[in-house]
């Protein structure tokens, strides 16, 4: 059993947030991709500059939107991060346990799609797109290896989980 204390900060959930976007982004390129070809269909009897301008502003405005979108969420997620206090992330052979000021319980390591990390965190992601996700950042562990201790630990379980599930569905 092993257990982690941390309060995220705004530049954990930036970072967090930064996360989901890059995993998530191929849905936002393949539409603006697709509405580019659309528009350069359209647009080539208009000629050349119409072409372009009717390009690069949906582009832009796309990207501008993405970008307040990430900083809304980081706003507005600070405001629950300072509620909810300092997190406790207990994990065993058959749960997490969660705590903070606000709530706390357990989950199953079947409800884990999967255990991802990046330079600043580790990730317990509930769903495929990492928007139902349990940042865990690296600072909250004394050691780099410490953190690695704990995700090498945390797939072990979640590893095990899943193929006892599989077993007994079988």
């Amino acid at each position: 059993m092993k257990e982690v204390r941390y309060t995220l900060t705004r530049k954990d959930l930036w970072h967090y947030q930064l996360y989901v976007f890059r995993h998530g982004i191929w849905v936002v390129l393949f539409i603006q991709l697709y509405l580019i070809v659309i528009l350069l269909f359209y647009s080539f009897s208009m000629g050349i500059f119409f072409s372009l301008f009717l390009i690069s502003m949906p582009l832009a405005c796309g990207l501008m939107s993405l970008f307040f979108q990430l900083r809304r969420s980081v706003s507005k997620g600070i405001q629950v991060i300072k509620k909810r206090g300092v997190e406790i992330i207990t994990i065993s052979e058959q749960s997490i346990a969660y705590k903070n000021d606000l709530s706390c319980g357990t989950a199953s390591w079947r409800t884990l799609q999967a255990i991802r990390e990046d330079r600043h965190n580790l990730y317990l992601i509930r769903d495929g797109t990492g928007l139902n996700a349990v940042p865990i950042p690296r600072r909250a562990f004394a050691s780099p290896q410490e953190a690695t201790s704990f995700l090498e630990q945390a797939r072990e379980y979640w590893h095990k989980q899943s193929s006892q599930s599989a077993t007994n569905e079988t």
